[in-house]
Formats: structure tokens, C-alpha cells, sequence
């Protein structure tokens, strides 16, 4: 069922019936009052007053102040809005114009530029809350960390030193001396290594242990770490 079209060419004031709209490539120029709900997908020049809800379509445009019980704007509009319900511009709409209603929703995209008069009802009674306007800014912060650089060069040292651990072999080896009252000295070495499973540390004591064996010590037992 196709939806009656508002064909209205010459200037003053029209009225619509219960549903109306206005579609597209049609112009409108005067005031718009009507009982029922309209979508405007054309062009109306002047102002709108009905006691349902307006639709303004991608693609349609409204110069004027309108009054409405609900309000949505996909797109352009130029004048004032006064709704006793919600007020909704989507996406992608052009509004320029003030805004009053009880409810007013903004979405991401759209463009407005105005004022926002909103009161909220507060619970139980306890009052109203009144957006008078809102106002663009920008934030910038601007940070500085000069601790950065010394925190990478220490950060550069500690993984230095831990490659550096992977190469050095952490050994201990002690030997002892004993003096023999009818023989030799007697030469205990031992050794000891962290990681069990690397070679060389038998080899190591033995060629210690052989080295030390021709060397003359003093009487005294010397117990050296």
C-alpha cells in the first residue's frame, strides 16, 4: 500500500492527515501543521507543527523550527526543535539549530551544531536535572618519561650479563696439603661445579692435582680455598 505523498507546490500552509509524508523530489514552501505523524523525504521550506512524530530521511531536508511529540533526523535540518518526547539524530544527519526535549540522543557521525535544552526527571521526586547546552573541546596530553632511556640501558646490562652467565663456568676448587712424617706430602684437591652436566672438571682437578704434586710446602698444614 503505497503512502499518501504531500504534493504541495505553492506558498502558505498545508495540513497533513494522520500519516503523512512528503516524498522525494517534492518541495514544500510555507508551514507544515497537521494532527498525525509525518516523514518528510523531500524538501519542506518553513515551519512544522504536529502533535505526532517527524521524520526527516536521509536525503530530506527541513528549513525551519519544528514542534513535534517525537523527533528523528537522518537528514538536514536547520532551525529549532521542540519535542515532548525524544529527540534522535542518527548517523550521517546535518542539524543546525537548537534542541529541547526530554530526551536527546546523539549518535556517533552526526553533525549538530546548537544547543541542547534537556530536563530529567529525578526519582521519587527528588527534582530535575536541566542540560542547558554543550560546548566540542579536545584533550591533549602531552607526556615525558626521562627515566626511559637510563631504564633501557640498565634493562641492556642485566640480559647482557645473563648471556654472559651461559658462557662463564662457575667452578670451586680447594686443595690441602698434608705433610708426611715418614714420605710424601700428601695433596687432596677436590672441585665442585654447579652444573653437573658440563665435562672438563674431572680433567681440571686431575691437572691440578698432577701440577702440585712436584712442588715442595711447608711443614704446617695449610688448608687453602
Amino acid at each position: 500500500m503505497a503512502r499518501p505523498q504531500a504534493q504541495i507546490a505553492n506558498r502558505g500552509s498545508a495540513r497533513t492527515d494522520a500519516s503523512a509524508s512528503i516524498g522525494r523530489g517534492t518541495r514544500v514552501r510555507g508551514r507544515v501543521e497537521g494532527d498525525g505523524a509525518l516523514r518528510v523525504e523531500g524538501e519542506v521550506a518553513g515551519d512544522v507543527r504536529i502533535s505526532g512524530s517527524l521524520d526527516i530521511d536521509a536525503g530530506g531536508t527541513v528549513t525551519g523550527n519544528v514542534d513535534a511529540s517525537e523527533v528523528t533526523i537522518e537528514g538536514a535540518l536547520t532551525g529549532d526543535v521542540t519535542s515532548r518526547g525524544r529527540v534522535a539524530i542518527r548517523a550521517g544527519a546535518q542539524v543546525e539549530g537548537n534542541m529541547a526535549g526530554s530526551e536527546i540522543a546523539l549518535e556517533e557521525g552526526a553533525s549538530f551544531s546548537g544547543r541542547i535544552d534537556a530536563d530529567f526527571e529525578l526519582p521519587d521526586g527528588k527534582g530535575t536535572i536541566q542540560m542547558d547546552g554543550w560546548s566540542r573541546w579536545v584533550k591533549l596530553q602531552v607526556g615525558d618519561s626521562p627515566g626511559v632511556p637510563i631504564s633501557l640501558v640498565a634493562i641492556g646490562f642485566a640480559v647482557f650479563g645473563l648471556c654472559l652467565s651461559l658462557f662463564v663456568r662457575p667452578r670451586r676448587v680447594w686443595l690441602r696439603v698434608t705433610r708426611s712424617e715418614d714420605g710424601p706430602n700428601l695433596v687432596e684437591v677436590g672441585g665442585l661445579d654447579r652444573a653437573d652436566a658440563r665435562a672438563g672438571l674431572t680433567e681440571d682437578v686431575e691437572e691440578l692435582a698432577s701440577t702440585l704434586s712436584d712442588r715442595q710446602f711447608p711443614e704446617q698444614k695449610a688448608d687453602l680455598t
